[in-house]
């Protein structure tokens, strides 16, 4: 699971865009490859997902419901 701390928040944005920069700085490597992604901290893989549309996709679990994050 990744926890995001210090975060901005747009009410109206459908979907939530997540800073893999910030990822890196929180201490989470990240691997992209032709349309697939990775998410690990040291040997633990926290994610993966694919890319659709020239965005890397994942499903976030929020505490009030699912969220689509691109």
């Amino acid at each position: 699971m990744i926890i995001l701390q210090q975060v901005r928040h747009v009410p109206d944005l459908k979907r939530i865009l997540v800073s893999i920069g910030k990822l890196a700085e929180d201490g989470y490597q990240k691997t992209l490859h032709d349309s697939t992604w990775v998410i690990s901290q040291g040997n633990l893989k926290i994610d993966s997902g694919n890319k659709y549309n020239n965005l890397y996709s994942m499903m976030a679990i929020h505490p009030e419901g699912a969220l689509n994050v691109a």
